[in-house]
């Protein structure tokens, strides 16, 4: 089990951590935590609260640690992420964000980025992957600082640009 533990990102599908609970594997999906049942050696099953269910299956080449793990239809690379993130910098990134679809709202609540989608209709919390970087349900992004510590937009999935409103 322990070949398996650490951090998975993914630009399109956000955060997967992965640590044993007990004598099971757990998964910390972008702030939501899931206990994973073993269907085969690299190959575990993750139900959801609302009773649905994704597959779950770790890649590697043979002798190799596991690099890659499979959610459903998400690739999740192995990454390392900054073990201390000091949170008094993300006032700053509060505000709207807007290109040609529905803003993106972004707040700090008790320590925590939410981002709001007014395309998705819905909140999700973010999980800091550095002081810039995060990940959420719907991928990873980084807030784009100007030398001058002006918050220029969020650089999504490492593609898209969506300027501050």
């Amino acid at each position: 089990m322990g070949t398996y533990t650490g951090t998975y990102l993914s630009d399109s599908d956000g955060y997967a951590q992965v640590s044993v609970y007990g004598e099971r594997l757990s998964l910390n999906w972008n702030g939501e935590e899931h206990l994973l049942t073993c269907h085969a050696p690299g190959h575990y099953i993750v139900t959801l609260g609302t009773g649905s269910f994704f597959g779950l299956g770790f890649v590697r080449n043979a002798g190799d640690p596991v690099r890659y793990l499979v959610l459903g239809e998400a690739l999740f690379e192995r990454a390392t992420v900054a073990s201390s993130i000091s949170t008094d910098r993300w006032e700053r990134y509060v505000g709207a964000y807007r290109l040609k679809q529905p803003p993106i709202t972004v707040r700090v609540e008790a320590g925590v980025l939410w981002m709001h989608s007014a395309f998705y209709g819905e909140e999700a919390r973010c999980v800091p992957l550095s002081h810039y970087e995060f990940a959420c349900k719907w991928g990873r992004f980084s807030f784009q600082v100007s030398p001058t510590g002006d918050v220029q937009g969020i650089l999504w999935g490492g593609e898209r640009f969506i300027p501050r409103h």
